[in-house]
């Protein structure tokens, strides 16, 4: 069942959870730039970051998304690969991880 998710699937179940763990996320239009991500999400403590959601099935990282990836990491911008709503839920689990450790130094 979980083979059988598409792209769009994976995208729907991306936002629900980031809005249902206190986030906000929207699609990003790049015209003309090649590797653009597919959604900017953000957080709580500053964290913003740019995802890039594939098929579960036969989902490949384009080289000009990868190198997209490695021209904002100077900046301290994460970009994501998520393939499956498994791979959402431990990105959302490791942002909320590093959310309740900021939480910690108040």
């Amino acid at each position: 069942m979980a083979s059988d998710r598409t792209e769009a699937d994976i995208e729907t179940y991306f936002d629900e959870q980031v809005k249902k763990h206190g986030g906000k996320s929207r699609p990003i239009i790049g015209r003309g730039w090649r590797g653009c991500s597919d959604r900017i999400a953000a957080f709580p403590y500053n964290r913003i970051y740019l995802v890039e959601l594939k098929r579960p099935k036969d989902g490949t990282i384009r080289v000009h998304q990868q190198l997209d990836a490695e021209f904002w990491a100077p900046l301290g911008v994460q970009k994501e690969f998520l393939f499956s709503c498994a791979e959402v839920d431990a990105f959302i689990r490791r942002v909320r991880v590093y959310g309740e450790s900021k939480m910690d130094r108040w």
